[in-house]
């Protein structure tokens, strides 16, 4: 029995090391990959996804965008992590290329792995405040996701950076105006009960007052009586640093927001 117990416990023990191994195996390699990334311009295309002609023109439009408050934000799209984790390659990727400006902080990181099919959006201190947790999961759910579902992943960047500068430039990130299809339906279904109710009671009330006129007939002899009528009822019924491009400096503050598509 002690003999079995081992060999179990050995066993278990095997696979374990087998996929820690195979786990230190693909950290060790995306962060070889990480760390051969250079920093060169705002859009870092490495997946090809936007071409030249996009690429120029968000670049533009990012430098456009905070030219006025000397914040920086950089776009990223990668084929693959080679083995990564989406959070911890935007975080150790904002701090390589100190996105932001020392002592301010302020720089974001907007992230697209292809392969994982999972973006991220890394926010520094300085941001932190405009730029929360929640607002960040909206960009990404309303702006970004949408764009990688259908696989247009251009728009995707191109759609997430535009919201993103809106907020670092100080304006609101207006929310989606919900369909209110749901509840109109809901309100004529519910019109339409309150209706069928009024109107079976109004039937009902209506057999009572037939039956009270019959009540006041002359009353023939029992045997031609016939029966009185009863009433009837019816129921109703994330980024860091970056830079000219280099970084200053900038510090991740650990928050943004992550997630697939």
């Amino acid at each position: 029995m002690r003999r079995a117990y081992r060999l179990v416990v050995v066993a278990a023990a095997a696979v374990w090391a087998a996929g820690a191994g195979v786990v230190w195996a693909g950290a060790a390699e995306s962060d070889a990959w990480r760390k051969g990334l250079a920093l060169e311009s705002p859009v870092m295309d490495y997946a090809g996804v936007l071409g030249p002609e996009r690429q120029a023109a968000l670049v533009e439009a990012i430098k456009a965008g905070t030219a006025s408050n000397g914040a920086q934000l950089v776009v990223a799209s990668l084929p693959s992590l080679k083995g990564g984790e989406i959070g911890d390659f935007a975080n150790k990727l904002f701090e390589q290329w100190q996105i932001g400006e020392k002592g301010k902080d302020n720089g974001v990181l907007l992230l697209l792995a292809l392969e994982e099919r999972q973006v991220d959006i890394e926010v520094g201190y300085g941001f932190e405040g405009a730029l929360s947790d929640a607002l960040c999961g909206r960009i990404r759910d309303e702006a970004i996701i949408p764009h990688c579902k259908e696989g247009d992943y251009a728009a995707a960047l191109e759609e997430g950076a535009a919201a993103l500068l809106k907020v670092m430039a100080g304006e609101v990130f207006a929310e989606r105006k919900k369909s209110n299809a749901g509840l109109y339906i809901f309100a004529g279904f519910f019109i339409l009960f309150v209706g069928l109710v009024v109107w079976s009671a109004c039937k009902g009330g209506g057999g009572e007052g037939d039956g009270s006129e019959e009540s006041l007939a002359p009353v023939k002899s029992p045997s031609r009586a016939t029966p009185g009528r009863s009433p009837v009822r019816h129921a109703g019924g994330g980024a860091r640093r970056g830079g000219g491009f280099h970084g200053h400096g900038g510090r991740s503050g650990g928050g943004g927001a992550r997630g697939g598509w």
